[in-house]
């Protein structure tokens, strides 16, 4: 059959694998939301630590990442996001071998 394309429907089965524990909107607060750009992050964590920021857009590519390391265990942060198109965008926070998760709407 020259010239022809077979079309076979494939089945596609997507595991999630994480490292540490995720916790999604427990404790991780982000005010406004929705926001035009910038927003403010406030987390509790278990003690001082080094905290990776990062602004995940819909189709998994990082947009936006900080370190920042908090003395005490109150993480607040402003975020700027100025070249953000519209859309829904997750902020990922890693603390230590824990992760949080929240949606961001951008307008």
């Amino acid at each position: 059959m020259e010239g022809c394309i077979k079309n076979t429907p494939v089945r596609l089965v997507v595991n999630s694998c994480k490292s540490g524990d995720v916790t999604e909107n427990e404790n991780l607060m982000i005010s406004p939301n929705p926001t035009s750009s910038d927003f403010v992050i406030s987390l509790q964590t278990e003690k001082s630590s080094d905290n990776i920021v990062e602004v995940v857009n819909a189709l998994g590519k990082i947009v936006y990442t900080q370190n920042i390391t908090t003395e005490g265990n109150d993480l607040n942060e402003t975020i700027h996001l100025e070249e953000c198109a519209a859309g829904i965008y997750f902020v990922r926070v890693t603390s230590g071998n824990k992760q949080y998760t929240s949606r961001l709407i951008i307008q």
